[in-house]
């Protein structure tokens, strides 16, 4: 099978732990076979710690899904990335993510600064359409 040697069986006692007999073969046992069997902020997925059996697992769990400062939210299966409050930028983007706003409005910055882009910069930088 996937050539490789697996051990025949006719029920799951036969099998190793973590398989079942399925075919006449042991396979990896399998906790969900498709995201319906899953809670909706869970998906099907093959648990590579778990001798590589599917089973329903969080969707914003795993390696780097959102970029740097954003919060995943799973939902109907699927991750959903978002800039927390106070933060903004592209939670997807893995190198740049959320950064903190610096300010809102030009009374948030020191002196004659001037808040563009949630940041004080001297009136002379700014950037006019």
């Amino acid at each position: 099978m996937n050539e490789q040697c697996v051990p025949k069986c006719n029920k799951n006692n036969d099998c190793p732990s973590f398989h079942e007999c399925r075919g006449g073969v042991c396979a990896p046992a399998e906790k969900c076979r498709s995201n319906d069997q899953c809670a909706d902020t869970e998906s099907c997925k093959i648990n590579a710690l778990a001798f590589g059996q599917r089973e329903c697992m969080n969707v914003c769990e795993g390696p780097v899904i959102c970029g740097r400062n954003a919060v995943c939210r799973p939902s109907q299966h699927r991750p959903f990335c978002t800039c927390p409050d106070g933060y903004f930028g592209n939670p997807l983007d893995e190198k740049i993510g959320c950064e903190k706003k610096l300010c809102s409005d030009n009374k948030d910055c020191p002196g004659d600064g001037v808040c563009q882009e949630y940041r004080c910069i001297a009136p002379l930088e700014c950037k006019y359409p």
